[in-house]
């Protein structure tokens, strides 16, 4: 992300066939926010609308600072479901 804001530490993925014509994909990944102020800027800058919820919730700023499924969103039929969870690092 941009500036150092978030830092990569890990991901995993799995992929599933449930029928014929039908895949479900998941995906996780573990970041090390650097810069919490710097990815609610981003986030305001990318909606406007949803300041007050940034300024309130981590997984807010989160969603709307990144686009998660970004290159797969246009594709007909498919259906996001995207869960913020907070994990204190040991």
């Amino acid at each position: 992300m941009e500036s150092g804001a978030i830092r990569l530490e890990a991901a995993e993925h799995a992929v599933g066939q449930v029928a014929d014509r039908e895949f479900q994909v998941s995906w996780s990944v573990q970041v090390q926010v650097g810069d919490l102020a710097a990815v609610r800027t981003i986030a305001v800058h990318n909606a406007p609308d949803a300041a007050d919820k940034i300024s309130g919730s981590l997984a807010a700023a989160w969603n709307n600072a990144a686009a998660p499924a970004a290159p797969l969103t246009g594709i007909p039929a498919i259906t996001w479901t995207i869960t913020v969870e907070r994990v204190t690092r040991r």
